[in-house]
């Protein structure tokens, strides 16, 4: 009789993710995630044997550096306009 290996359930929330769990991470396609990647929106993966992984850490920071709908201007800490180098 073969025995079934139970995996234990990770003790914390990871802090790797897929670009499948990245982009659910946020709550967005991961086509929409892609393109925020591409756009400089979303951070760059790390690369660990040929497999794309994002850091959930650095995915909550720059979601929570996105303008948000109908809040004008967002400032950075030392006060600088933190899209006035992005281009749209």
């Amino acid at each position: 009789m073969n025995a079934v290996r139970k995996i234990r359930p990770c003790p914390r929330d990871p802090i790797g993710l897929g670009a499948e769990e990245a982009a659910a991470f946020i709550g967005v396609s991961a086509s929409t995630f892609a393109k925020a990647v591409e756009n400089g929106l979303m951070p760059a993966p790390f690369e660990l044997f040929g497999r794309k992984i994002w850091s959930a850490g650095e995915i909550e920071t720059a979601l929570n550096r996105l303008p948000r709908r109908g809040a004008g201007r967002q400032d950075d800490a030392d006060g600088s306009d933190i899209w006035s180098d992005v281009s749209a």
